[in-house]
């Protein structure tokens, strides 16, 4: 593949294109990203376990993203609470 792209495009065949997935396959669903976020705002000081066993009520477990995921999507939602 390198060859026949350097062959037809020269020496700019290595600056082609972005090397940047454009879609991660295994993303958590928004739905349930809003939902966590959602039952952090309900329960301020439950952190990621309670969180997903709050979410085992209302989605399948095979769903439900693990621990560190909740973790994750708290952090980016700036919803973790340091501890004191």
């Amino acid at each position: 593949m390198l060859i026949k792209n350097h062959l037809q495009f020269g020496n700019d065949c290595f600056s082609l294109g972005s090397k940047v997935p454009r879609s991660i396959s295994n993303k958590t669903d928004s739905k349930i990203e809003n939902e966590i976020i959602c039952l952090r705002n309900k329960h301020p000081n439950s952190g990621a376990r309670k969180l997903r066993k709050l979410l085992e009520l209302n989605f399948s477990i095979q769903y439900i993203p693990s621990d560190t995921t909740v973790n994750a999507i708290l952090k980016r939602s700036d919803l973790n609470s340091a501890r004191i």
